[in-house]
This record gives structure tokens, C-alpha cells and sequence, in this order.
């Protein structure tokens, strides 16, 4: 039985609302891990570019 005190949704109270609170709350977090990830992933190439363009550098 899901306690209906940790929602502080207005609609928790039907099951509705407890189902799209619950499927909000997934997909915020979804989001904050693909934005996550992303931002790594730019992070990453971007380093890559750095250290190739530091070893075009180093050649010349």
C-alpha cells in the first residue's frame, strides 16, 4: 500500500494521480540522467579535441 503522505501532489489522492505523480517523478529523473550524460559526453569530446589539437601543436 503506497502511503499517501509522501505525495505532496494535489491529485495523489486518486490513483490517477498517484500514478502520474509517480511517472513525473521518473522521467524528471530520466531526463536529469540523459542530461547528465550528455553534458559527460560533451565533456569527453571536448577533451579529445583538446589533446588532438595539443598534439597537431606538439608536431608543429
Amino acid at each position: 500500500m503506497i502511503n499517501l503522505k509522501t505525495f505532496k501532489h494535489p491529485d495523489a489522492k486518486t490513483i490517477k494521480g498517484i500514478r502520474e505523480t509517480i511517472f513525473s517523478g521518473t522521467q524528471k529523473r530520466i531526463n536529469k540522467k540523459i542530461q547528465n550524460l550528455s553534458y559527460l559526453l560533451k565533456k569527453k569530446s571536448k577533451r579529445m579535441m583538446d589533446s588532438k589539437e595539443g598534439m597537431v601543436y606538439g608536431r608543429c
